[in-house]
């Protein structure tokens, strides 16, 4: 569709002639036309439809949607036609032409034949006038034009710019006399005179101007323009709401109202006056309609209207339903009766204090015409009225002041004191049903509901609902001081035996708290109601027990299998908090006497000339934190353990102090008095330990893990060592328990066993140290007792000292265990008594002597030489040392036959008997001989031919002299020669055996070794091949090559 704007513009006007052209008009006119007339009835449909009734109204308005369809439907029509119509258009406008110029020959031809006809026959030619041509050539005017002609033609010169201005002026001091000799409404003197009319305004009312037409008393006032001020912003979006219409009419109105009146000004602001008032009681109608309509509902409704007159409206219509007798709160704007110059006038039913009708208004502000402002300032006056009577109700039930706050108004009520925001009674009011709502932030407690009800209720029991909730704000304190701490909390729990019970007797506002890591013990919080304002927290020990439904004669669900959790309660003991919160280490005053006794000794100092210290810090707590609770439960934690563990002593019949409180209040200890007599331990070594034994106890370790720690303090030690640890007079022991109030009698248990343990080792070391202590034995020159903690002793030996061993007490095999190690810089890679270390530690626990432990500290030193060397023999598998090359072979074999015999098998072809001798001494036999028969060989061995003359070459005579042996023909190819190990030198060769990693030889003792040059092996692994094992393979294939 091409654009309208681009058609040939139309005639505006009827065409001229006797053309066939008819009327035209431009099509924006047109559509203008149908706009304002559209715009005019529904202007006039909007002013009469609120009159009529509602069948009417609905009648008018299809008959208004059906006349506008039908003309824009026509519009429409025409529209199209238009915009196909171009062509028709132009050939149209050619014939105009055509025809004009045709009409305008005609008319041209008549008119030259009747001026032929008649005019020009009877014509005839003046004279000259020759003054009147001089005049006008002369002066270029025509003065001598006839009277007639010019008072009829010739217009009057127009005045001048300065007569115009002093003509206004005259006028303004005109109306200006005139104003001052009148009398003024009071509303109207803010007026304003200039160009020769006064301007009066009435804010947001009205502002007409007015003029004189003259000078004369008695000429009216002429009203010039009116303009309303009345402006609805929700609605009408600064549009005028009068139509000019209405405007006119009143104009005229207006003016005949000025004529012939005494104080026609009086009269003027009357009428305008009385109308804006019905304008703005209209829009505020409109406003409330509207409000009723979208949002507000029924909770506000129009009571009255009366055009002109007044406006009521009720609000808070719920308390209308819920109480019979309530009055209903209405908000009346309406016309002052008294004056009728004032503004819209506000009243209240039921009415209002002075203070309250002044917060709200006496009358409306039109500079800003809104009913919901209204209300909602009537609303929080009421509601901050309403709320300021129910506080001082509600001040008898609480300790603390009933503030008002908020915006709206909230009441704030604190249930308890102190208190926090969060635990505020809040109490509110519904804007819409004037009800009240009540609300805690930190609880959704279904008391708070309750007390809503009660208020919007009839308000019996009020204190009790006050209390119960107290009581469940005071719950809450300890529910969240429970959830800092490692602990939970419940407000019920499973008792099978619950009725009957003693809790049955307690309060229902009560808590459990399960003590931490106690699974039988809980304390139980009941806050019991202190009336009028106040509440006192009282404490309970519960001990419980799982219950099954095995050993319950109650009737439970059926047992499908899954784990009940059921409790059973035992003993409900009750707490006295103050006692055990206010012990022998806490204050002897209160927090307030601290503070008098503190000022009087600032004052003090202040008069002796002292200088005053810093000030007191105060002590900041949040009352949200329940402390005594918080302490009852550490104290259980702490305490029940110790209760679980003296239930058990005494049952075993030990003796015990009872729980105590160590040192300065640090931690709680359990003393023991005695301890029972050890199996397998002498009466005097029991007394003896008793002697020394100066304090057992139990404490409770608390990081990183929770143990029992105890402590045994011993004195008089027996025998001396050289750990810097264990000097001085007395000696501390500790061992550490598992902690676990439910195996107390593992504990105890556990207990006496360290016990046997530290007494069987303190008899073995107490009858070792009068060998040890006895310079005539020698042993402090041959060993180093390098510590004894009473559960262990660790004694250096051998010739470098650098070999230990620990002698221990096991409570399981409830025999000795022995351990072996190396120590110092120059120690060897392994300990040579591992060979034999079972056979040392079957010898010490098969000697019931004194002296076991002086023996086992001789046997190791005599033996340790020998077995140094014997432990440097290769372990290691070899490849190709037999007929079969892939097959591995062990090269050296070290069989301990007892702690003094050792056999030594080479390949499993040559074996050889060692046999320790004290006198550093040893006898070598060829071991495949048999003992027995001395003519056979063992089976799977072969006797080693030449080892007599090998051994003789070694053999001490002064040692074979004096013991004298028998001999066989078997021995003297295979003798039984003691020989000097240490004393033996044996050379090596330069060269180092095949994979050995030494590069050079050197001198180790009496034996000289390869210097290894791999790091040494770990010495608790005694079958690792070593360096040291390695490079002895020199010395072992050089002995079996002398012995071949």
């Amino acid at each position: 569709m091409s654009p309208i704007d681009s058609q040939l513009p139309m005639p505006t006007g009827p065409s001229q002639g006797g053309g066939t052209g008819g009327g035209s008009i431009a099509l924006n006119t047109l559509i203008d036309y149908i706009i304002q007339r559209t715009y005019a009835e529904m202007s006039v449909l909007s002013e009469l439809l609120p009159r009529k009734s509602d069948m009417e109204r609905k009648i008018e308005i299809v008959q208004f949607s059906q006349r506008t369809r039908q003309l824009f439907v026509r519009l429409l029509a025409l529209v199209k036609w238009a915009n196909s119509a171009s062509k028709v258009d132009k050939c149209g406008e050619i014939c105009n032409f055509l025809e004009q110029q045709s009409l305008l020959f005609v008319e041209t031809a008549d008119a030259m034949a009747r001026m032929a006809r008649e005019t020009l026959v009877n014509a005839r030619l003046p004279n000259f006038p020759l003054p009147y041509a001089v005049d006008v050539l002369t002066t270029g005017t025509y003065p001598r034009l006839p009277t007639c002609i010019r008072d009829k033609i010739v217009p009057v010169d127009p005045i001048t710019v300065t007569e115009k201005r002093l003509t206004l002026q005259r006028l303004s001091q005109v109306i200006e006399y005139r104003l001052v000799c009148s009398e003024l409404p009071p509303q109207m003197r803010r007026l304003k005179i200039e160009n020769g009319r006064v301007k009066f305004l009435v804010e947001h009312e009205f502002e007409v101007t007015l003029t004189l037409m003259g000078d004369s008393p008695t000429i009216p006032w002429r009203l010039l323009d009116i303009a309303i001020l009345v402006e609805d912003h929700q609605t009408g979006d600064g549009k005028s709401l009068v139509h000019s219409l209405q405007v006119n009419y009143i104009h005229r109105l207006v003016q005949s109202r000025l004529l012939d009146n005494e104080k026609p000004l009086h009269d003027l602001y009357r009428m305008l006056h009385s109308f804006c008032l019905s304008l703005q009681l209209e829009v505020l109608h409109s406003q409330i309609q509207r409000l009723v309509r979208e949002r507000l509902g029924d909770s506000v409704r129009v009571e009255e209207y009366t055009p002109g007159k007044c406006l009521v409206v009720s609000y808070w219509r719920d308390q209308i339903k819920k109480e019979k007798d309530s009055s209903v709160y209405k908000l009346s704007v309406h016309v002052s009766e008294e004056d009728e110059g004032k503004p819209l006038q506000i009243s209240h039913i039921p009415l209002m204090t002075v203070e309250e009708a002044r917060k709200v208004g006496l009358s409306i502000r039109s500079e800003h015409l809104s009913i919901e402002k209204l209300i909602i300032q009537t609303i929080e006056v009421r509601t901050h009225a309403k709320l300021k009577e129910f506080a001082k109700d509600l001040q008898k039930y609480v300790d603390g002041p009933c503030e008002i706050k908020d915006v709206p108004a909230v009441l704030h009520v604190p249930v308890l004191n102190p208190f926090t925001s969060a635990e505020v009674l809040r109490v509110a009011i519904d804007i819409q049903r004037g009800t009240f709502l009540t609300s805690v932030p930190c609880s959704n407690h279904p008391v708070i509901q309750e007390i809503e009800e009660n208020l919007n209720g009839e308000r019996r029991h009020l204190d009790k609902q006050i209390a119960k909730l107290r009581s469940e704000l005071a719950l809450l304190r300890c529910e969240k001081s429970v959830q800092q701490l490692p602990a939970s909390s419940h407000r019920q729990l499973p008792f099978i035996n619950f009725a009957g019970h003693a809790l049955e007797s307690l309060s229902k506002h009560k808590l459990y708290v399960r003590v931490p890591k106690q699974t039988s013990y809980a304390v139980v919080v009941e806050v019991e109601d202190v009336p009028p304002k106040s509440f006192v927290y009282k404490y309970y020990l519960l001990e419980m027990a799982t219950a099954s439904t095995e050993n319950t004669d109650n009737t439970l669900v059926e047992d499908n299998g899954a784990v009940k959790p059921f409790l059973k309660a035992k003993h409900l003991t009750p707490i006295n908090i103050f006692s055990l919160t206010h012990g022998p280490y806490a204050t002897v005053f209160s927090e307030g006497d601290e503070l008098e006794l503190d000022s009087l000794s600032r004052k003090r100092k202040l008069l002796l000339g002292d200088q005053e210290g810093p000030p007191a810090k105060m002590r900041k707590e949040s009352p949200y934190f329940v402390a005594p609770l918080a302490f009852l439960l550490a104290h259980c934690e702490e305490k029940l353990p110790f209760v679980s563990l003296t239930e058990e002593l005494t049952r075993r019949n030990i003796p015990h102090q009872g729980i105590q409180v160590d040192g300065e209040g640090s931690c709680m200890t359990l003393t023991i008095m005695d301890l029972p007599n050890c199996k397998g331990c002498t009466p005097e070594t029991m007394d003896e330990l008793r002697k020394n034994l100066l304090s057992s106890k139990f404490r409770i370790q608390v990081r990183p893990t929770r143990n029992w720690i105890v402590e045994f303090v011993f004195t008089n030690c027996p025998i001396k060592t050289t750990s810097p640890k264990e000097q001085g007079p007395i000696q501390r022991v500790y061992f550490s328990f598992d902690l676990n109030t439910d195996q107390a009698s593992k504990t105890v248990q556990d207990l006496l066993d360290e016990w046997t343990l530290v007494a069987n080792l303190y008899q073995a070391v107490y009858n070792f140290s009068h060998f040890f202590n006895d310079s005539r034995t020698g042993l402090q020159k041959l060993i180093e007792v390098r510590s004894y903690n009473y559960r262990k002793l660790t004694i250096v030996y051998g010739v470098t000292q650098t070999s230990l061993v620990n002698i221990a007490w096991r409570i399981d095999t409830k025999s000795f265990h022995l351990t072996l190690g190396t120590c110092g810089q120059n120690a060897s890679t392994i300990n040579p008594h591992v060979l034999v270390i079972t056979q040392l530690q079957e010898e010490l626990n098969c000697a019931n002597s004194t002296d076991a432990v002086a023996n086992l500290v001789q046997l190791l030193n005599d033996t340790w030489s020998p077995l140094t060397s014997i432990n440097k023999l290769s372990t290691s598998p070899l490849l190709g040392g037999s007929t079969h090359p892939k097959q591995s072979m062990l090269s050296f074999t070290i069989i301990p036959q007892s702690t003094t015999h050792v056999r030594i098998t080479f390949r499993n072809v040559s074996c050889v008997d060692v046999h320790f001798r004290s006198g550093k001494m040893v006898a070598v036999r060829d071991g495949a001989i048999s003992l027995f028969d001395t003519s056979k060989v063992i089976d799977g061995f072969t006797p080693t031919p030449g080892l007599k003359a090998f051994l003789n070459m070694f053999v001490d005579e002064t040692v074979t002299g004096s013991h004298p042996r028998r001999r066989s023909t078997t021995e003297e190819d295979h003798p039984l020669s003691p020989i000097g190990m240490d004393s033996v030198e044996i050379f090596l060769p330069q060269n180092p055996s095949v994979g050995s990693p030494a590069s050079r030889p050197r001198q180790d003792g009496n034996l000289r070794f390869q210097n290894p040059m791999t790091p040494p092996s770990n010495p608790h692994t005694p079958a690792s091949p070593s360096t040291s094992r390695i490079s002895s393979v020199s010395f072992l294939f050089y002995f079996s090559y002398v012995l071949s």
